[in-house]
């Protein structure tokens, strides 16, 4: 399988994509679900420059736009059985603690800007303790403490050497991850067709400071509501809450203007909220 190390060494990036069995594994495995990888690619047209945005502003390589993939299957509604949340897959403390904000009417774990930007954060606290970028993924998964205590064990900062010391879940993260980047730049050698995704929209972006609802905002733009609350899936109840004090951002598709007008009476009227 020599090929397959010749392709992963050719790949630009600063992560190092190693090539053995384990990643090989899950090369077969990701090569194999041709419909989902398709999807991925459909979806990555979207989702992928809202990461590389937020991973730059940190300096983080921008390989790291595939771990969403692992985590979540690029879903913003991903919530995994321990309560793991979006497409970063952020547990509520660690979100917490990297600015992001749960309430009764927002979720900002799966909004894709700001929990980019939180992941982001997170790669470099964890980078600049751990001095390797694959230490740095394999503490995304099972936190910075287990990562240390493999490390004591093993007697090394190599993740290969210090892979029988993590969590079982932890020891496949990272070769799922090589194969998803593997997989994702050589789709078309493995078959692999784009899946038009129904996100893909050329957005615009608002601030309000005054409650809004969704479904109105549709209206005033002729879409549809679904089509508002999957560019916005962090407002829980399908209101944004913005206030003078605390703006809050709506991504739009691309307004036309002769909706213009309808739009900025919907964003300058208050919503009756014991309506809703």
């Amino acid at each position: 399988n020599y090929i397959y190390k010749l392709r992963l060494d050719s790949i630009a990036k600063t992560v190092p994509l190693s090539y053995n069995e384990y990643v090989q594994s899950f090369i077969d495995i990701y090569s194999r679900r041709k419909d989902m990888m398709g999807k991925m690619l459909g979806l990555s047209q979207y989702y992928f420059p809202i990461f590389e945005k937020a991973l730059k502003a940190y300096n983080i390589p921008a390989e790291i736009k595939y771990l969403p993939i692992i985590e979540s299957s690029m879903n913003p509604h991903a919530i995994s059985r321990v309560g793991a949340t979006g497409m970063w897959q952020f547990m509520f403390g660690t979100a917490k603690a990297y600015g992001l904000n749960m309430d009764n009417f927002v979720d900002e774990r799966k909004d894709p800007i700001q929990a980019s930007y939180a992941a982001a954060a997170y790669f470099r606290d964890a980078y600049e303790e751990l001095g390797d970028w694959l230490l740095a993924i394999a503490a995304y998964n099972c936190g910075k403490g287990n990562v240390t205590r493999a490390i004591d064990k093993a007697g090394s900062r190599d993740f290969w050497e210090i892979r029988p010391f993590l969590p079982k879940e932890t020891r496949d993260y990272v070769p799922a991850f090589i194969a998803a980047v593997y997989v994702m730049q050589y789709a078309n050698t493995h078959s692999i067709v784009m899946q038009a995704s129904a996100i893909n929209y050329k957005t615009d972006t608002v601030l309000v400071n005054r409650f809004v609802a969704l479904a109105d905002v549709a209206k005033a733009i002729n879409h549809e509501e679904a089509t508002l609350f999957g560019l916005n899936p962090s407002y829980k109840k399908k209101i944004v809450n913005g206030t003078d004090q605390l703006p809050k951002r709506i991504i739009l598709p691309r307004v036309e203007q002769a909706n213009y007008a309808r739009l900025f009476e919907v964003l300058n009227t208050d919503l009756d909220m014991d309506k809703e």
